[in-house]
């Protein structure tokens, strides 16, 4: 159902405040793409997560907070629109990201404990040794 545009000041009047922020996302992106205000295509959604990521990175290295906290928004406001255009559940996918994280940390440790690596010898390199070790591994065990 299209949405009337004639009174702008309550267009988003059905879209709960209350909603978590990825869900709030979503149902304004869709309310706006009622009216036409949506990208085409997928491929449009990459250029501009590409765009946003730029932006982050040129404001992180202002160091202001509240900047880099506006342009990661923007960046994630994105990606919640891309999830969408994919026909994804962008809650889903970062639960599900959060669980495997999760799992190769679980992992991570015990190999740790398994080698008894002390603590100064746990280098950004070692560590990202062992975390490709750990992905490899639990490709295999979900394979």
């Amino acid at each position: 159902e299209k949405k009337d545009t004639q009174d702008t000041t309550d267009f988003f009047e059905d879209v709960p405040l209350s909603l978590p922020a990825l869900s709030h996302a979503l149902k304004v992106q869709k309310t706006a793409s009622q009216v036409k205000l949506d990208w085409t295509n997928a491929e449009e959604i990459l250029e501009k997560i590409n765009e946003e990521a730029r932006e982050l990175w040129r404001a992180s290295k202002s160091k202001e907070k509240a900047f880099v906290e506006e342009e990661f928004g923007d960046l994630l406001f994105s990606l919640v629109n891309l999830a969408r255009k994919l026909e994804i559940d962008p809650e889903n996918s970062l639960k599900a990201s959060i669980n495997k994280f999760k799992r190769r940390v679980v992992e991570s440790i015990k190999i740790i404990k398994a080698e008894k690596i002390p603590d100064e010898q746990l280098t950004d390199g070692r560590l990202l040794k062992i975390w490709k070790q750990v992905k490899k591994l639990l490709k295999k065990n979900d394979s």
